[in-house]
């Protein structure tokens, strides 16, 4: 991703995203034009907003593991945090280690909006619900499911954290 152009990664994430919209629209009573509009419009700004934010986050993630960790260290940093053992390079662990406190401290700083965030949308996809719209259901389940992630994720770093700093000095020795 590091290399991929801007408006590559608006047209992979916003027209997925406003074609559903779209869809969801539609099926929801609205005119074919009316969906394909509001669809094209939502996947527009949906598009140009992650292009921009999975830029930034990618620059904090490069800043967290230390800019001088080669683009094949820093996959292997994140593989070693979200899997599997833990790596016998003391780079790629120094990196994992970094890259898992970075996570964290976001994590940490993000909690309390994340989950506010997601209470308010939950509830509204409730009362969508008894208001006729299906698609409700579905979006019930997401936020539901973001809601006990944002509660797990903290602890399955911090674990996983644990298991990396074992019987490791940080200079990377």
């Amino acid at each position: 991703m590091e290399k991929t152009p801007a408006w590559v990664i608006c047209v992979v994430t916003g027209v997925p995203f406003g074609a559903a919209m779209g869809f969801i629209s539609r099926s929801d009573g609205d005119s074919l034009r009316g969906a394909a509009i509001s669809g094209a419009v939502v996947g527009l700004a949906f598009g140009i907003a992650m292009a921009f934010t999975l830029r930034r986050q990618l620059q904090h993630l490069v800043r967290a593991v230390g800019p001088d960790t080669s683009r094949v260290d820093r996959r292997a940093a994140g593989r070693a945090l979200r899997r599997g053992p833990v790596p016998a390079d003391p780079n790629v662990r120094a990196a994992a280690i970094r890259l898992a406190r970075h996570q964290l401290e976001l994590l940490g700083r993000w909690r309390l909006r994340s989950v506010i965030i997601w209470s308010l949308l939950l509830a509204i996809s409730i009362v969508g619900i008894f208001d006729g719209s299906r698609w409700r259901i579905a979006l019930v389940a997401l936020y539901l499911f973001l809601l006990g992630y944002q509660v797990i994720r903290p602890r399955m770093l911090r674990s996983r954290l644990e298991e990396l700093t074992q019987g490791f000095e940080e200079d990377g020795s």
